[in-house]
């Protein structure tokens, strides 16, 4: 039994021995793995911090132009920003001045809504007062115009007097100038007097309407009176010519008389005592 232990013993020393034998081994090749994984890996860190140095250094210059360029943006920026504040100021000066002139046309605005206001007013009392003096013109315009026929009928009327004195003168003086009989039969005298008669009323008539006539009634009136005139004026022509058809049945009456009385026709008219 004793050696059976012993035996076990060493067996057991044995397989200890292998057993640590395989794990230096073991060890050796975990280490040396570990060596050339380290190794490897370094190799890979080196490439990689050559290729970070080289990246970091694309990047610094990167970084450095772009600072460049962005310092140059950041001055032209700051002249932009500076162009723009003034331009803002200058705006701001402009809307302030804007707001005053707004202002100020705001009060010119109203000063001319009160002055039209007024003005409007101003027009219409002027308005309603020049139509009264156009109204008021236009009626004394009426009443001048109608003193105007009124004075003109009148001074008709006195055309018409003379005219039928004239004629009723000339009437009368038939008897002493050419012997004329008045009593005698003759149509044509006794026209003559009653168209006188007539007339005379008419003058007459009209002349008492003179004083009373109207100022509405005064153009046709005015109407009136003209056409008296123009009667009267006929009625000289009558008489006229009826005195000078008398005159000459005097004129032969009286060179037949002298042919009988002297046996020779006698050239010499009668002269009219006019």
């Amino acid at each position: 039994m004793f050696l059976l232990a012993v035996n076990q013993t060493l067996n057991n020393d044995e397989l200890i021995k292998e057993m640590q034998e395989k794990v230096v081994a073991l060890q050796d090749h975990e280490i040396s793995f570990l060596n050339d994984t380290i190794a490897n890996m370094w190799a890979i860190v080196g490439i990689g911090t050559g290729l970070i140095v080289a990246i970091a250094g694309i990047v610094g210059w990167i970084i450095r132009r772009s600072n460049a360029q962005a310092e140059t943006k950041m001055q032209e920026a700051e002249l932009k920003m500076n162009e723009a504040t003034q331009k803002i100021a200058n705006a701001e000066s402009l809307v302030n001045t804007a707001t005053e002139t707004i202002e100020k046309l705001e009060g010119y605005r109203n000063e001319v809504n009160t002055y039209r206001v007024d003005t409007e007013q101003k027009v219409r009392e002027l308005s309603s007062m020049i139509d009264e003096k156009m109204k008021s013109l236009k009626e004394l315009e009426s009443k001048t115009n109608n003193l105007t026929l009124n004075h003109k009928a009148r001074a008709l009327l006195v055309e018409c007097e003379m005219s039928l004195e004239h004629a009723d003168f000339r009437r009368r003086r038939l008897p002493q100038l050419y012997g004329y009989n008045p009593e005698q039969e003759n149509p044509e005298y006794t026209k003559l007097v009653d168209t006188q008669k007539l007339l005379m009323g008419e003058y007459q008539s009209l002349t008492y309407q003179l004083q009373r006539v109207g100022l509405d009634k005064v153009i046709e009136f005015h109407q009136e009176c003209l056409e008296l005139k123009v009667m009267c004026r006929a009625f000289v022509e009558e008489v006229e010519a009826f005195a000078e058809k008398i005159r000459e049945e005097e004129f032969r009456r009286q060179e037949i008389e002298m042919y009988y009385e002297n046996g020779d026709p006698v050239d010499t008219k009668v002269a009219s005592p006019e």
